[in-house]
């Protein structure tokens, strides 16, 4: 894909202005000009779990990062510990907040397996555990599909049944399109059923410089770091770690992006 259908223009602008060498004045000050635009474009944020531990949120704010999705709950019956605090002061803070449920697609306990059944617990148990969460000026919220033990034995077509399940039942009740977030599994989904290409913006995983998101045209939001730091994030199981997301474009933009609308 080429470059410039990734995050525009302003991106590749840093790039150019870093490294294109000119003796004019006016070309090096339109540079510098682009360069700032560019940077102003970039809207920086974290997403964290009881993984992380002793989250200092002012300290998060105070270094640029300006919003953070926080995981609220897993399968059908687990409730991430730190979602309550976390998502209390990271507000407090004056972050952007929102809120991800880890999808398990687990069999039931004969090794049958229902996406559609699996779909509605799953996020019915997501929309009663993160109420605060899904409250309007908090972020949309997302699925996250990672490797969980039996999903790779998932048809393309189960897994798109219940992340079509999963996502038009959150939007009919929150009145907001959830994010889908991830890259191979999300991949896998949308192999079974082009709608979810169609219909749903991606949160892409992937590490490293300007990933390829084929076969999203652009992603609206990017994760390209999963071993940040930062000032603020310290200790915890993954050692201080954290993931580090990007969203390109103005604070307006992203609220008309980003935002659960107020329903009133």
């Amino acid at each position: 894909m080429d470059r410039r259908n990734f995050f525009g223009l302003g991106l590749i602008g840093i790039v150019t202005s870093l490294t294109s060498l000119t003796t004019s004045e006016a070309d090096a000050k339109e540079r510098r000009r682009q360069r700032e635009q560019s940077i102003d474009r970039i809207i920086k944020g974290i997403d964290v779990s009881h993984h992380q531990r002793n989250i200092r949120w002012n300290k998060v704010r105070s270094n640029g990062y300006i919003f953070a999705y926080i995981k609220a709950s897993e399968g059908i019956d687990w409730k991430d510990p730190n979602f309550d605090i976390y998502l209390s002061n990271a507000k407090k803070a004056g972050l952007y907040v929102g809120c991800y449920h880890y999808a398990t697609c687990k069999p039931d306990k004969r090794g049958r397996y229902n996406p559609i059944l699996d779909a509605k617990t799953e996020a019915e148990y997501f929309l009663k555990t993160a109420k605060k969460g899904l409250e309007a000026s908090c972020m949309r919220p997302a699925l996250d599909l990672e490797h969980v033990p039996g999903i790779d034995k998932l048809t393309n077509e189960q897994l798109a049944e219940f992340v079509i399940t999963w996502m038009d039942l959150i939007k009919t009740r929150i009145g907001a399109e959830p994010l889908l977030y991830g890259f191979k599994y999300s991949k896998k989904a949308a192999d079974g059923d082009p709608k979810i290409l169609d219909d749903y913006d991606i949160w892409l995983a992937h590490y490293g410089w300007m990933p390829n998101p084929k076969p999203w045209k652009r992603p609206l939001l990017w994760q390209y770091d999963k071993t940040g730091k930062i000032p603020g994030v310290q200790g915890g199981d993954t050692n201080g770690y954290v993931d580090l997301n990007m969203f390109y474009g103005t604070i307006a933009e992203f609220e008309k992006k980003m935002l659960i609308p107020s329903r009133g």
